[in-house]
Order: C-alpha cells, then sequence, then structure tokens
C-alpha cells in the first residue's frame, strides 16, 4: 500500500538540512556582497546557517518518523479489514 524510500530518514533529513544550510548561506553572503546587510558577517551568517539547517533537518526528521508510524498503522488496518 505504502511506497518506502530505500535510504533511512537520517540520511535524507541530512541531505536536506544541507541543501537549507547551502542555499541560506549563499542568500546570506549575497545580501552582505550587494550591501543590502550592515549589520552581520560572514561568520554570522555561517552560523544562522548552519543553525536553520540543523533545525530544519530535525524538523523534517521527525515529522517523517511520525508519517511512517501514521501509514505504517493505515496499512496494517487497511490488510486487517480485507474480507
Amino acid at each position: 500500500m505504502i511506497d518506502k524510500s530505500k535510504s533511512p530518514i537520517w540520511k535524507r533529513a541530512a541531505i536536506r538540512g544541507a541543501f537549507t544550510f547551502a542555499i541560506l548561506f549563499v542568500a546570506l553572503e549575497a545580501l552582505i556582497l550587494f550591501g543590502k546587510t550592515t549589520k552581520i558577517v560572514t561568520g554570522e551568517a555561517l552560523m544562522i546557517a548552519l543553525a536553520s539547517g540543523l533545525g530544519y533537518a530535525a524538523l523534517w526528521s521527525i515529522f517523517a518518523v511520525a508519517v511512517e508510524r501514521m501509514l505504517a498503522k493505515v496499512d496494517a488496518r487497511a490488510r486487517e479489514e480485507k474480507p
């Protein structure tokens, strides 16, 4: 009933967190480069992007585990109720 991904949840979360980190860091560096922000420097941009990437990966993995458990329960009940 459900199609499971071959890679583990932690690996998919790490990849998503890395992409989030990279995109946010590049965006913040672009803002610094074009002079749109004068209050943050590269080190702060790095820390902001790192914290955001880790936070996104953690939240995504929590929701992925919850969805996986929910789908497993739905699948088990669907198999039970077949005549």
